[in-house]
């Protein structure tokens, strides 16, 4: 064989090589970016769901009827009853109130371990660089 062919092979099946580990970092890239797209996905929905939940917790307990207003006759003025908030609604309110706060407080701890988890790998990124 011509010495130049045989060159000409071995640079190709480097190059083919140097493909195939390419091709596989880039897999391995790709499938790291979707499972921190996962990750990031879960923990907004986490967070989004609980902040929808006591936002509708609260509204449901304390839509309270404050004023009621009561057409009499079609030629005399409406009255107006004023109701005061039962026990329940404000003890509703009271234990609406301590439930978003909890809610918050574990929104709040996910998302600072996130960001903890987040900073860690880029170190251990960089250092690995």
């Amino acid at each position: 064989m011509i010495p130049e062919a045989t060159s000409n092979k071995k640079r190709r099946e480097e190059l083919e090589q140097d493909s195939q580990r390419h091709k596989e970092a880039f897999e391995v890239e790709l499938s790291e970016v979707i499972d921190k797209t996962k990750r990031i996905a879960t923990s907004a929905l986490v967070v989004g769901g609980s902040f929808a939940l006591t936002y509708y917790l609260i509204k449901k307990l304390t839509s309270k009827d404050s004023e009621k207003k009561t057409n009499v006759d079609k030629n005399t003025e409406s009255v107006t009853i004023q109701k005061n908030p039962s026990l329940f609604s404000t003890v509703g309110n009271v234990i609406l109130t301590e439930m978003a706060v909890f809610l918050l407080d574990l929104a709040k701890e996910r998302l600072i371990n996130y960001i903890e988890n987040l900073n860690s790998r880029e170190d251990e990124h960089s250092k690995g660089a």
